[in-house]
């Protein structure tokens, strides 16, 4: 099945992913979006705190969302 990873914000999509990849199982799919955020992580790319990855099967269905930072960014 074929699986596609959008880049969100806080109400608005921040990539689309056009392309998609295919994966055997649905596992697999979560699996890749959590090393994509891993990836955005590392890299220090100034990006909404509130970003996710979001993982929509062929069918169009959110199966998962990966959050790019784990903690939420405080200002005083």
């Amino acid at each position: 099945m074929r699986y596609y990873f959008d880049v969100k914000g806080d109400f608005v999509p921040i990539a689309r992913d056009n392309v998609g990849q295919d994966f055997d199982f649905a596992s697999d799919a979560v699996a890749h979006a959590k090393t994509l955020a891993e990836g955005l992580r590392g890299r220090g790319m100034s990006i909404r705190s509130t970003a996710r990855i979001c993982v929509i099967s062929e069918v169009g269905s959110s199966i998962h969302e990966e959050r790019v930072f784990l903690e939420t960014l405080k200002f005083d």
